[in-house]
């Protein structure tokens, strides 16, 4: 069950968010092989102030970039984790109206494995750090 977190500016028109949560869903199926009506997602909107991004730092940003945060279960590739990057942030660049490369992506992955408390623990492996290593669109 991969989760989505989805950050947006308030400002976001209602038919973006929306069209933004479908191109994300629309990724994880297709590309990560999700199965149907897998929707997990969370989505909050922030007043200005309450989501941070320095507006030039490596890429000049707009007052309508977003974050996008996906949690996947161990087992997928790195291929298929790079596809997956590039087609929720290329597609919610178009759904957002975000100029390039103002979205901003992270993914994590959860082990089966389970901690002291019974709940699976998220882990980025270094292997897969680095195999992301100055990937960006």
């Amino acid at each position: 069950m991969p989760l989505v977190r989805i950050d947006i500016p308030a400002t976001t028109p209602p038919d973006h968010r929306e069209a933004i949560i479908g191109v994300v869903y629309d990724a994880l199926v297709k590309v990560a092989s999700a199965p149907d009506n897998d929707k997990f997602m969370i989505i909050s909107e922030h007043g200005p102030g309450s989501l941070v991004m320095d507006p030039n730092y490596v890429v000049a940003r707009s007052d309508r970039a977003l974050i996008i945060q996906i949690t996947l279960n161990a087992g997928r590739t790195i291929e298929v984790k790079k596809n997956l990057y590039a087609r929720s942030r290329t597609g919610s660049k178009r759904a957002s109206g975000c100029p390039p490369r103002t979205c901003s992506s992270t993914w994590s992955r959860c082990q089966r494995k389970t901690g002291p408390s019974g709940a699976a623990r998220p882990s980025t492996p270094t292997d897969e750090r680095a195999a992301f290593a100055g990937y960006s669109l």
